[in-house]
């Protein structure tokens, strides 16, 4: 007697992909993780050359050698996974940036992602470990610098956390930090815990950017620091185009002073240029 019928099917080849995470303050002790995964098309598939990109993605995010003993996994599912408005652009033929959103406290975690081409029925995976830091409150903070490719307004509507949206700002990150001479060089942070001038009821940081550049292994400042006193907004954004820049590897170290407690904090971030 009949009773079932299964029908299997073997996937070739692999989409070869990476992810980047960026780290924001939330209410309480989670962080905010921006998971953005980088999925790589093969350039000489006829089928991926006529047609636009059908992935489903899906994730797990556990925690990694607990203290407690205690594991917490999260699970993300390929309707959190959210594409790139540049994935649809008929001329654009990736690499292709999908995103997704998850609260976790801080702490060690591996996360595990796996990718399906729909269209060439190829599959990938994807393996890291990440380290989710803490902003806590009293402490002057900087999130991520995030290296964007875009960085324009998002709708106003009830703040949430979502894809691809920071407060007010629709950021998309710039997933390989590669540049060449004429592109725009954009970054997005957030400072956090700065104190609020009585009078203008906002902060009052003094923001340093240097540029450091590799140079035989010995990592060095490039020029001057650039300076921006009495900035009022605790959301930076800031771009510029690259203009006769020698091919190198470079750092770009923020520093940010809250002129009213005397605190510093600083991050930096690597990038290219071509």
């Amino acid at each position: 007697l009949l009773t079932a019928t299964v029908t299997a099917e073997e996937f070739f080849g692999v989409i070869p992909f990476s992810a980047r995470y960026d780290f924001f303050a939330s209410t309480g002790n989670a962080t905010i993780v921006a998971v953005t995964l980088n999925l790589h098309p093969d350039p000489l598939e006829p089928l991926r050359r006529t047609t636009a990109p059908s992935y489903m993605i899906v994730g797990r995010i556990q925690t990694e050698s607990p203290s407690d003993g205690t594991s917490k996994t999260i699970f993300l599912r390929e309707p959190d996974f959210s594409p790139s408005g540049h994935n649809a652009d008929p001329e654009y033929h990736g690499p292709y940036i999908y995103q997704a959103v998850a609260l976790l406290s801080p702490g060690r975690y591996r996360a595990s992602f796996a990718a399906f081409d729909s269209i060439t029925r190829k599959i990938g995976s994807y393996t890291d470990l990440l380290e989710v830091p803490s902003f806590a409150e009293g402490t002057l903070a900087l999130s991520s610098l995030c290296l964007s490719q875009s960085i324009e307004p998002a709708p106003i509507e009830p703040q949430r956390v979502s894809p691809y949206v920071i407060g007010h700002l629709k950021v998309t990150p710039r997933l390989i930090p590669a540049y060449r001479n004429g592109d725009t060089f954009a970054v997005y942070y957030q400072v956090y815990s700065a104190l609020d001038d009585p009078d203008t009821h906002a902060p009052n940081l003094r923001i340093e950017y240097q540029f450091l550049v590799n140079q035989g292994g010995i990592v060095m400042p490039i020029g001057r620091a650039i300076l921006f006193d009495s900035v009022g907004n605790s959301a930076q954004g800031w771009s510029f185009p690259l203009r006769n820049w020698p091919t190198a590897e470079f750092r770009l170290r923020v520093t940010v002073t809250d002129s009213l407690t005397g605190q510093s904090a600083a991050r930096e971030v690597a990038f290219k240029v071509l």
